[in-house]
């Protein structure tokens, strides 16, 4: 019986999916860890407690770039690798300590930065297999963003249940084993695309093959560094700018809910809905999106920024739970497309070129928007006792982020697509045959003959007679 062979892409995919459930799932669910810190280290102020799960996940997301050096020098599968190790020792080494000071280093800064190492590279691994001219480009891509609200819905329950019956620090070693155990299993799947593994209906005229087999990619045309840095600087404001008023919302939700008369535990019922229609959108996006948004992304970020904005506008209205939930609800779903195509957009800012650097500098601006947004939220509720002056920040900020989206769109039409129009224009036209059908030759060496011949020697060059 001859058994199909499977494109190993998938595998990569759904190996990729699973560990970064697993880790957004240990770093989101940190909130649990928090409440319960709360009560074990009453001495410590909530401001190094709080910033013990910030280092984590901000680490995760702002320190991208400096994942690049080990990727391109030791690649995928051994970062990934290094990644389980070091997050793993960091959580197991956190369940011994009863010193918050040193939970910080070892959870906020050691577990951080091992799962830094575990969940940016699939991304790399997935553009591999799937580059942009897959039709399952956007597809595999926007899946790997999906992990987010599912971590956050399938491990919030769980490290609840964990820390009641079993406590916080066989919590923080149950994890431990469980990320060392599965990212080892999923890290041997990352390896690097062979010329094997291009499958019909993903091949790529980009793609060549280099002596040892594995699959890289032709040179593109040079974009000139000036445009580059423009439209590099543009992007990273406008992530940052719309991480800091799309994240303030989620971290404030419950707590806004509070100072309405709302109870803690609908707060909660609140929170899971928002995750579940955020989740239900980057899936949509996930499996429509090849077909009707892919290259089109950066318009479609205009627009969903620009319905954000609205949203924000009226949820600063609103005053009761059904309102509240209403306002969720519609800023997971709009704000879906906007995560789940990241990766996709870094890829039509300059034309499908730099899609690595630019989806690292789109990290560093999303994890210090999470920052920002935290701190801005903080601050208006202190100054204010309330949090309904954030959606009115958040509605000027995601106007703004709407128009820098559509000038990233017109200033590439410009600069890169209408340079590499006059490119074409300015290429050496081939000369004109004379009315007998021949083309005027004559001959560049020193021959003393200045007569056109008809016969073009092959071992002598020839230029055009003017």
């Amino acid at each position: 019986m001859c058994v199909p062979k499977i494109y190993w892409g998938w595998v990569v995919l759904v190996a990729s999916v699973s560990v970064r459930t697993l880790v957004h799932g240990i770093v989101g669910s940190y909130g649990e860890f928090l409440v319960v810190f709360s009560h074990v280290f009453q001495g410590s102020g909530m401001t190094l407690l709080g910033w013990i799960g910030a280092m984590a996940y901000g680490l995760v997301n702002a320190a991208t770039p400096l994942l690049l050096i080990p990727y391109r020098t030791i690649g995928g599968r051994r970062t990934v690798f290094l990644g389980v190790f070091i997050a793993s020792i960091g959580l197991a080494v956190s369940g011994t300590t009863h010193d918050p000071t040193d939970i910080f280093f070892t959870y906020g800064i050691l577990t951080g930065m091992g799962m830094l190492l575990i969940n940016t590279p699939p991304f790399f691994l997935i553009d591999m297999y799937f580059p942009l001219e897959s039709k399952y480009h956007v597809m595999t891509t926007s899946m790997l963003m999906c992990t987010l609200p599912l971590g956050s819905l399938s491990f919030n329950p769980l490290t609840n249940y964990m820390l009641h019956t079993m406590g916080w620090e066989i919590s923080f070693s149950t994890y431990a084993i469980g990320l060392f155990i599965v990212g080892c299993i999923c890290a041997s799947t990352f390896r690097t695309r062979t010329i094997e593994d291009i499958s019909p209906d993903n091949d790529d005229e980009r793609l060549i093959s280099s002596e040892n087999g594995e699959v890289k990619v032709k040179e593109e045309p040079q974009i000139r560094k000036r445009v580059m840095i423009l439209l590099a600087v543009i992007w990273f404001f406008t992530k940052l700018f719309k991480a800091t008023a799309y994240f303030g919302p989620f971290f404030v939700l419950v707590k806004h809910l509070e100072t309405l008369g709302v109870p803690q535990a609908k707060g909660a019922l609140a929170m899971t809905i928002v995750s579940s229609a955020e989740l239900f959108g980057r899936a949509v996006t996930s499996v429509f999106g090849d077909k009707y948004a892919k290259g089109k992304f950066l318009y479609l970020y205009a627009i969903c920024t620009f319905l954000l904005g609205l949203e924000n506008f009226a949820g600063a209205y609103g005053t009761t739970f059904l309102h509240m939930v209403i306002y969720g609800a519609a800023l997971g779903l709009t704000g879906g497309p906007v995560i789940a195509g990241v990766f996709s957009t870094c890829a039509e800012v300059y034309d499908g070129q730099y899609v690595h650097e630019l989806f690292s500098i789109c990290r560093v601006g999303l994890g210090s928007g999470m920052i920002l947004s935290a701190v801005l939220a903080g601050a208006i509720f202190d100054a204010t006792g309330s949090y309904h002056y954030m959606f009115y920040m958040n509605f000027g900020i995601f106007m703004l982020t709407s128009l820098m989206y559509t000038s990233i769109a017109v200033l590439r039409n410009i600069l890169i697509r209408g340079q590499n129009k006059e490119d074409i224009f300015q290429l050496p036209m081939k000369p004109l045959a004379t009315s007998s059908g021949k083309v005027p030759f004559e001959e560049s060496s020193s021959s003393s003959s200045d007569n056109p011949t008809d016969y073009q020697d092959p071992n002598k060059s020839y230029t055009l007679k003017k």
